[in-house]
């Protein structure tokens, strides 16, 4: 039997870790959401918990490899949710400057929120029927996109373009807090957000996933300050 080294357990020990700490902060916005029912509770709570399911990706991959037909489908749901939680991640922002400062840009997103959910919903489930190839990341087998097959490619590059427009969301939320008591929590929440994606494509793995629990911590904070719990 494989006996990882300690640099390998120690990998596997810190994804575990902020896996947990993902999926208690996922509890917490929606235990707020049960004492206050504003809207933007339950997304970031979805989006908190999508997150630490993608995290869940790699702890499942690394604990029972051979269960591939497992993992495969697991593959196949989490990328579904992720095409929610890309625009939403940065909506956190928008929720937050429409309500605490009556922000223009930030308000008419919120005004079109359902839309956007509907269609990310909607988009999400092509990838249910993409095609994946099992690959290892850092020890662990997980299935990611395989952008050989012509139909996945397509999807794929459209991925790409719903990401540049979550990033024109988080652009919006630092144009929306610029000179106004949000400015410091506005460039904070979107500069993490947005120094999540290098790292992530170049799989920086353990700094993509700190940024990207940061990020929703920054947004946890502002909802707090903002909507409170009733």
């Amino acid at each position: 039997m494989f006996a990882p080294t300690p640099g390998v357990d120690l990998h596997a020990r810190t994804v575990e870790l902020l896996t947990a700490a993902g999926f208690t902060l996922a509890a917490f916005c929606f235990w707020c959401y049960a004492r206050n029912p504003e809207v933007v509770w339950l997304l970031v709570g979805l989006v908190t918990f999508g997150m630490s399911f993608d995290f869940m990706n790699h702890v499942l991959g690394a604990r029972i490899p051979e269960r591939q037909t497992l993992l495969q489908g697991y593959a196949r749901l989490n990328f579904a949710a992720l095409c929610f939680g890309i625009p939403f991640t940065a909506y956190a922002g928008s929720f937050v400057l429409a309500e605490a400062i009556e922000a223009p840009l930030s308000t008419l997103l919120v005004d079109h929120w359902l839309p956007v959910l509907h269609g990310s919903v909607a988009f999400g489930l092509l990838f249910v029927f993409a095609r994946y190839k099992k690959v290892n990341v850092n020890g662990a087998v997980e299935y990611v996109l395989d952008t050989r097959h012509a139909y996945t490619k397509v999807i794929f590059t459209l991925r790409r373009i719903l990401l540049v427009g979550a990033l024109g969301i988080g652009l919006t939320v630092v144009a929306d807090g610029f000179g106004t008591s949000w400015s410091t929590w506005a460039l904070a929440f979107t500069g993490v957000f947005v120094a999540s994606i290098p790292l992530h494509i170049l799989h920086k793995q353990i700094p993509s996933m700190v940024s990207e629990l940061l990020t929703q911590a920054i947004a946890v904070y502002g909802c707090w300050i903002v909507f409170g719990v009733g």
